[in-house]
């Protein structure tokens, strides 16, 4: 909790040496590993983050939100292809996860390959967006899309 807390006053390295020992008393605990994770990347040290994130998947295969930072550490890392297959497997994971389709598709478009793939996901995201009721959000995605099709 102490980490937390560090974190909130935007102490990161303290952040990071609380949830170390917290590794250290229970090597085992996952969301100790995505805490300091986070802590990293706010350091910009994303190959620390990538290491616990990538620790924190392997003792938790569910945690969308764990493939979730991984895939924007690696985006930071411009490790592009490592990111959509973390933000592919966040979104089978928790497939209403919008802004993982939105984050994906532009990865996707923005890399040229597979155009319309990232044009796929921009449509999903803009209709999970319109169903949850985020009228921004759903109003950017649309501003978009308009922007990629013409």
């Amino acid at each position: 909790m102490r980490g937390i807390a560090r974190g909130n006053l935007k102490d990161f390295k303290g952040e990071i040496a609380d949830h170390t020992q917290a590794i250290e008393i229970n090597p085992n605990d996952a969301n100790a590993y995505s805490l300091r994770g986070v802590a990293r990347g706010k350091l910009k040290d994303f190959e620390g983050a990538i290491q616990d994130y990538t620790q924190a998947i392997e003792m938790n295969l569910d945690d969308a939100n764990a493939y979730y930072s991984r895939a924007y550490a690696r985006g930071k890392l411009k490790d592009f292809e490592g990111a959509i297959q973390d933000y592919t497997q966040a979104i089978e994971i928790n497939p209403d996860d919008a802004e993982a389709y939105v984050i994906r598709g532009l990865i996707t478009y923005g890399l040229g390959g597979n155009k319309q793939a990232g044009i796929a996901d921009l449509q999903k995201a803009a209709e999970l967006f319109k169903k949850q009721g985020k009228t921004a959000d759903y109003q950017k995605v649309l501003d978009l899309l308009r922007k990629y099709q013409q």
